[in-house]
């Protein structure tokens, strides 16, 4: 209905309501002229005069003879004529009649009509204030839901989406009943729908759909239901409104139905029935773009089934056009081809990708995966290029870690170790990289350097990796998983390198704690493997038996095994209950090894050991005959031959061990063992009493095994036996002749060697001296060759040559860095320094010693700390403190520092100080070092004046110490000298004497003898 026609009508119910009013009142009284105004103004505007009729309605508003009624419909004309000529000025008189008229009877048709003309001047906002108002007039049931209708609709129009959502919501509650309730609800529940409220929307669907059930709008609810369903992830619900929809839509609303279940199917798993409306939403849009979207949802169906060759081209389909989804599509196609192990299709499609899409939100990923596959391939250096010019620009990456991580791994597969090295150092460092990645990066740096053996530089990068894997937090569970992941394996490889290392504590303190932290790791079972080994490797072998039960109780051999783990773990369990003498055990244990291949033979043989530590000799030589039955050809079968012959020999059946030494000769005349049963004749004869068959059985060896090992005893063998026989025997003749024999042998080398080191014992200096140099002009032992120097040095310094002495020690020193002698010659030449008062000299030889290895670490502080004492100067007596007290910390029972202090203090006049350092050395046995602290003690109270205290002490050091001369003889020294000074020549002439018949060769002797002359 038009606005005039819309005026027509209100004029006739104007024209109506005056024509009731002047009935009323007729009888009473004229026309007033307000009636007599308002008919012409009516007549006026029917003829179409509307500016004459609204200068009268104007007029007629302000009249003051007026009734109500007439002004009323006086201010309904005008507002409308003002509405049709004036519409701007409508709102100000609008505003007026309702205060005029606050329950107007004519109210609500009035601003319903002002609505619709806002309303159809696309003026939504407007028009919502008139329907809002007339909601709030006086309305019947059907009015109120027209009007609020309009409400909602106008706000909608006007983009207040909770208005419009309000006014809907107010229909359905106040008009449950009027035609106009169930378009309200539909409508309410597509704006929840549109505001994400899906859980209102379904409910305000529901309440559709049972309140007006055979509605029109309730069939239409089936898709925008599902919808609510779907975004609620309620997909079954979902799925199952949108099939319920489908025989009341079509088009693209059908389209949309199909395609929605089939995300609701394969939300839900249910594959099958996914693949269903894919394909029918395919025929559904054929042609179309929107066929695209159906190809590419079908692409993770069978991805997700794992069908990645039907995925790759349900992808393709979805490839084409120039949008995110061909973008999406195509990487897709690339991914599933890779997954399908079509490794060439897959880069064929990667390559395609390059050429089509230079930026977008996939092009990262595309690179990447196109890295990888390369990489897979086993094209290195185009994977390499790939990533390195991705990561030209870093700062721009999503994922920078895995880029860099990435290259890291690709240079180390192309052997390009460093460059692994720094692509992970840069991963690890960089700002850009998230902490997760930052973590992966150090752990496959701490791998690339495990793999390269460089396992010192990985177990603390490990270390670290796990440490910090404990701290990460604020993180997605994703990468909270992968740093868990990367702690535990970085514990394992830790503790690995640690084993690698040699580090066997650590190492098993390590495993110990992977074990305890993560029980159900899939390293468990090897971590308590190498846990028991690295027990085992330490010598802890209670320790071993622990974790190494642990292992086999859980151990679950594969079907093919490439080692034998459970047989070896059998073994060690074994050897550490045989190592700690529960031999029952062994024996139970290790026969579960029996057959075992390889290992049986070890078992066996080491059950035969077990019964002979247990006292079991015979049936010790039962297993050992065993063995040799059953495996002919173990690499044990000499040592298990000797064994037999051994136990013999412990029984005292001498002829039948002779018989199995000489059957394992026989058996086996050239190894090494051969020559140990030879040996083993010779002493069973010797041990028997039969002497000239032990000197037979000796001699054999010189002959038949030149290289062996026992010449040497071979030789001591002969001698003793000969000895016995009452026959001179020269040792050394046998060593000339041996060497004349065999000049070249590795046991002649030995030989000579040893001939030179008996000369030293024997005293002989300077033919030991000769001998050396003999030795060291005709050896080809490099590694002998330092102690050959180092006798050279010992022989010279034995006879007075000092000078000598220090150039073989400086030959040893300079020309043999790494030698464990040039230790010993570093330590000699500074105790000679000391000795010749050459103090700068002797602080050079033992910082030396105490640069080259921390064993010698004590004797280097204490020759510096000496050195300084003597060389006297405040400055370095204050060095000497430092050096002593830092020693007493760390080893508060040194006595070589507790003298060496006392020492100190007693230059700088510190009695008391010397005697408390001195106190915890004065009875801690009976050693030289305890007797020169308690001739210290004396001293100290002889310089101190307190001649009784020091004589005392003086006499209880030379009857308590007198073993040790030099402490002893100064004793008797000092007791001759207190004698001396408090005039008793006799009594000192008495200490004097004896100290010169007792310990003659010392320098206190020789002092006795100066003062006796002194004092005569």
């Amino acid at each position: 209905m038009n606005r005039l026609a819309r005026f027509i009508s209100l004029a006739g119910l104007i024209c109506l309501l005056l024509f009731s009013k002047a009935f009323a009142s007729g009888t009473n009284s004229d026309p007033t002229d307000a009636v007599q105004l308002y008919q012409s103004a009516v007549e006026a505007m029917h003829q179409g005069l509307w500016m004459e009729a609204l200068s009268s309605f104007e007029t007629l508003c302000e009249h003051p003879e007026a009734e109500a009624s007439l002004k009323e419909s006086a201010w309904i004309h005008r507002i409308r004529l003002t509405l049709e000529t004036q519409p701007e000025q409508v709102d100000p008189l609008a505003m007026e009649y309702g205060e005029a008229f606050p329950h107007g009877a004519m109210a609500r048709q009035l601003y319903e009509t002002v609505g619709h003309y806002y309303w159809d001047s696309n003026r939504p906002e407007k028009a919502r204030e008139y329907f809002t108002m007339a909601k709030q007039s006086r309305v019947d049931q059907a009015q109120l839901a027209r009007v609020l209708y309009w409400e909602a609709e106008t706000a909608l129009e006007a983009g207040d989406l909770d208005r419009s959502l309000a006014s809907f919501l107010e229909l359905t509650q106040r008009t449950p009943e009027q035609p106009q309730a169930p378009e309200a609800y539909y409508s309410a529940g597509r704006l929840y729908l549109e505001n994400q409220a899906y859980d209102k929307s379904a409910e305000t669907f529901e309440q559709l759909r049972e309140a007006h059930p055979f509605h029109p709008m309730t069939r239409r609810i089936g898709t925008a239901l599902g919808e609510s369903y779907y975004q609620e992830r309620q997909f079954e619900q979902a799925a199952q409104a949108f099939l319920d929809a489908l025989p009341y839509v079509e088009g693209e609303a059908e389209h949309k139905a199909v395609y929605l279940a089939a995300e609701s199917y394969k939300a839900l798993q249910r594959y099958d029935e996914a693949v269903r409306y894919y394909l029918q939403a395919i025929n559904l849009t054929k042609g179309t773009p929107e066929e695209r979207m159906s190809h590419y949802g079908l692409g993770w169906v069978y991805h997700y089934q794992g069908i990645y060759h039907w995925a790759a081209r349900s992808f393709g389909e979805a490839s084409g056009g120039e949008d995110e989804l061909a973008q999406k599509a195509l990487y897709y196609t690339a991914v599933n081809h890779k997954l399908a192990n079509r490794l060439d299709l897959s880069i064929e499609h990667f390559v395609e990708f390059q050429e089509r899409f230079q930026e977008g939100v996939f092009v990262e990923e595309a690179t990447y995966e196109y890295a990888v596959v390369l990489f897979e391939r086993g094209r290195f250096g185009e994977a390499i290029d790939l990533l390195r010019e991705l990561a030209q620009d870093i700062d721009a990456l999503k994922r920078p870690g895995d880029v860099l991580t990435l290259l890291g791994e690709v240079y180390f597969a192309n052997g390009e170790y460093t460059r692994a090295l720094q692509a992970f150092e840069l991963a690890e460092t960089h700002q850009a990289v998230a902490a997760a990645a930052k973590i992966q990066a150090r752990f496959q740096k701490a791998w690339v350097l495990y793999i390269n053996q460089a396992y010192a530089q990985a177990q603390p990068i490990f270390e670290g990796v796990f440490q910090e894997g404990q701290r990460v937090r604020g993180v997605s569970e994703e990468d909270q998983a992968t740093v868990a992941r990367l702690a535990s394996e970085s514990l394992f490889w830790s503790a690995d390198a640690q084993f690698q290392l040699r580090q066997y504590g650590e190492a098993a303190a390590s495993f110990e704690s992977f074990v305890t932290r993560y029980p159900g790791h899939e390293f468990l079972g090897a971590a308590r493997y190498a846990w028991a080994w690295a027990h085992f490797m330490n010598g802890e072998y209670e320790a071993v038996i622990e974790p190494m039960e642990a292992f086999l109780s859980n151990y679950n051999p594969p079907p093919i095994a490439l080692y034998p783990f459970d047989t070896d773990a059998r073994l060690r369990l074994g050897d550490a209950f045989f190592a700690t003498g529960a031999y029952d055990q062994a024996i139970e244990t290790y026969q579960r090894a029996y057959g075992a291949e390889p290992g049986g033979d070890y078992a066996m043989f080491q059950v035969s050991n077990s019964y002979y530590r247990a006292g079991l000799e015979m049936e010790a030589i039962e297993e050992f005959r065993k063995l040799l039955r059953i495996y002919p050809f173990t690499r044990v079968r000499e040592q298990a031959q000797y064994n037999i012959g051994y136990l013999f020999l412990t029984l005292g059946n001498t002829s039948q061990a002779v018989e199995e030494f000489e059957r394992l000769i026989d058996q086996s005349p050239g190894v090494s063992w051969a020559a140990r049963a030879q040996f083993a004749i010779g002493d069973a004869y010797y041990n028997a009493g039969e002497y000239e068959s032990a000197v037979e059985a000796y001699q054999e060896i010189l002959e038949a095994y030149p290289r062996s090992s026992y010449i040497i005893d071979a030789i001591d063998g002969i001698q003793y036996a000969m000895l016995f026989l009452g026959e001179e025997s020269d040792a050394e003749e046998l060593l000339e002749s041996f060497l004349e024999s065999h000049p070249s042998t590795t046991t002649a080398d030995r030989l000579r060697f040893r001939q030179a080191e008996s000369l030293v014992q024997s005293g002989d200096y300077q033919a030991a001296i000769r001998e050396f140099e003999q030795y060291i002009r005709v050896t080809n032992r490099e590694a002998s060759l330092p102690a050959a120097y180092a006798g050279i040095g010992d022989a010279k310094r034995q006879l007075g040559d000092r000078d000598g002495a220090k150039e073989a020690y400086g030959t040893l020193v300079n020309q043999f860095p790494g030698s464990e002698q040039r230790l010993f010659g570093l330590t000699t030449l500074g105790q000679m320094a000391l000795e010749e008062g050459d103090l700068t000299g002797a602080i050079d030889w033992f910082e030396q010693l105490q640069d080259g290895d921390d064993r010698f670490r004590v004797e280097a502080l204490l020759g510096r700390a000496e050195a300084y004492r003597r060389l006297g100067s405040e400055a370095e007596q204050a060095q000497s403190l430092e050096l002593y007290s830092a020693l007493l910390e760390e080893q508060p029972s040194s006595l070589q520092a507790r003298t060496g202090l006392a020492r100190l203090y007693m230059d700088q006049g510190k009695l008391v100080e010397a005697r408390e350092v001195l106190a915890p050395a004065r009875s801690v046995g009976v050693r030289e070092q305890v007797a020169e602290a308690n001739y210290l003690h004396a001293r100290s109270y002889q310089l101190e004046g307190d001649v009784t205290r020091a004589r005392n002490e003086y006499e209880q050091v030379t009857v308590l110490y007198e073993a040790f001369e030099e402490w002893a003889s100064r004793s008797m020294f000092r007791l001759g000298e207190l004698q001396i000074l408090d005039g008793n020549v006799a009594e000192a002439r008495v200490w004097l004497d004896r100290l010169m018949q007792t310990y003659p060769n010392t320098q206190a002797a020789r002092d006795a003898q100066t003062l006796l002359n002194a004092a005569q």
